[in-house]
């Protein structure tokens, strides 16, 4: 599949997740009950989503992107900050709001090729197509976050979970835990079933992400695309994952291909 294709199907997608996700926040009753898991309150996934709407706009348009990192306490102070921007406290009205956040998103990005340079957080380089399958991964996490927290199902489409992990892929380069990384030399085959492989090469504390099979690795990943997301952002604990036969790890090295995420910080 390429770029412009991933592009239309993760545009798609943000039009299904968008409508899951509004349909949560306005059936909040308390927002200010607490998120399982998280600093937030209920009302302030809303106001989250909600405000990445103009920031993603902003960098779609050639606007660098205001945040310094990916560091867990810069997006903390980011996203706390911009959470209050956002006036509004009414389930209802913030559901709208966001409603028409992401159509003024899609509505500004319609031509634009999948591969058209923008600068993402932390003077990262990155594309169009990228960026929007990152905001879909807005979408489908914090979607699950509130799903959580209100007691609902929130199913994951695997295919969904594979265009977020497209876009993230290349951005795990900011989210390097700096201590296990330091001089790090190991390469890891990922799998993920049903989708595709990649190879993820770490040279001297350097991430690279790779095609599969341009080289031997250390160690291979074989994971269901859902559980491989929920558990590279922390939702799910890989010994979970493994339990259920949706990851597994092998090749020479089967014990740095279960340590794999420990090697990066999801903000």
């Amino acid at each position: 599949m390429d770029a412009s294709e991933i592009l239309s199907q993760t545009r798609q997608a943000i039009l299904t997740n968008t409508s899951r996700v509004a349909e949560l926040v306005a059936a909040v009753e308390d927002p200010s009950a607490p998120v399982p898991n998280s600093i937030w309150t209920q009302r302030d996934v809303g106001a989250h989503l909600v405000s990445c709407c103009p920031l993603y706009i902003d960098i779609a348009q050639g606007v660098p992107s205001p945040i310094e990192s990916l560091d867990p306490a810069c997006i903390e102070r980011e996203t706390t900050r911009r959470n209050a921007d956002v006036a509004e406290t009414d389930p209802a009205k913030l559901s709208r709001l966001l409603v028409d956040g992401v159509e003024r998103f899609l509505d500004a990005t319609p031509h634009q090729p999948a591969d058209a340079q923008i600068i993402f957080h932390g003077d990262f380089p990155s594309t169009v197509g990228g960026l929007t399958g990152t905001l879909l991964g807005e979408e489908v996490l914090h979607g699950y976050d509130l799903a959580v927290a209100l007691g609902r199902p929130w199913p994951i489409d695997p295919a969904d979970a594979v265009l977020v992990l497209t876009a993230y892929a290349p951005l795990f380069a900011l989210c390097l835990h700096p201590e296990r990384t330091r001089a790090l030399s190991a390469s890891f085959g990922i799998a993920l079933r049903g989708a595709g492989e990649m190879t993820v090469r770490f040279t001297n504390g350097t991430y690279g992400l790779e095609e599969a099979g341009t080289g031997p690795v250390d160690a291979t990943i074989s994971a269901d695309p859902v559980a491989f997301l929920m558990v590279g952002t922390g939702r799910l604990s890989r010994y979970e994952a493994i339990a259920l036969g949706l990851l597994s790890a092998g090749g020479d090295r089967p014990d740095l291909g279960t340590a794999f995420f420990d090697f990066f910080v999801f903000p």
